[in-house]
């Protein structure tokens, strides 16, 4: 058993905080969460064996550290904690692995905007659609609703994300054509 390590979760999403820290606790380890990076740099006196850190925070009624201040905060403050960041694939991973243990996570509503979906194919029992929708949007979910909508039940058997914000699919580049003489006129970093 682990029970004498600490592990501080921080992430804006109460429902990440519950499942990782489920996770982490049937472990044995002793679970600490924060839904904001200073309450987390606040406690860091406490010496945390682990910190994993959301990388992306979507309060936007208030301002908060977004992941990377809130690292090298705790990198500032204390330099020899292991920091794992976390993105929304990889927490979906946690979700679905606590899933196939059995554990149910309830999921509280959130608000999202589906602006369209369209029917690309249709051949017995498959279908294929593009969905445009806002950030925060289930895909998987929406293919539950879906099938109980249709009354004979649905899942997601391949996802392919064509956009996210000003990113395109299309405008992307393959990574084998990145060599060290292009990459900084094809770099969307400052």
């Amino acid at each position: 058993m682990n029970s004498r390590k600490l592990i501080f979760i921080v992430d804006d999403d109460p429902i990440v905080n519950l499942m990782v820290a489920k996770r982490f606790a049937a472990e044995g380890y002793k679970v600490d969460a924060f839904d904001y990076g200073e309450s987390c740099i606040k406690a860091l006196g406490r010496k945390p064996d682990l910190i994993i850190l959301d990388y992306y925070f979507t309060k936007s009624n208030q301002k908060v550290m977004n992941g990377m201040e809130i690292f090298d905060k705790i990198k500032e403050i204390s330099p020899d904690t292991p920091v794992i960041m976390l993105s929304g694939q990889e927490k979906g991973e946690i979700v679905l692995e606590l899933a196939r243990k059995g554990i149910a996570i309830e999921r509280e509503p959130v608000p999202i905007n589906v602006y369209g979906i369209e029917l690309l194919s249709y051949q017995w029992p498959s279908l294929k659609i593009k969905v445009k929708c806002s950030s925060g949007t289930y895909i998987r979910s929406l293919a539950g609703d879906i099938g109980a909508r249709l009354g004979c039940g649905a899942y997601l058997e391949e996802l392919k994300r064509t956009a996210i914000g000003r990113y395109r699919l299309e405008d992307s580049y393959d990574p084998e054509s990145i060599s060290e003489a292009n990459w900084a006129e094809i770099s969307f970093w400052p």
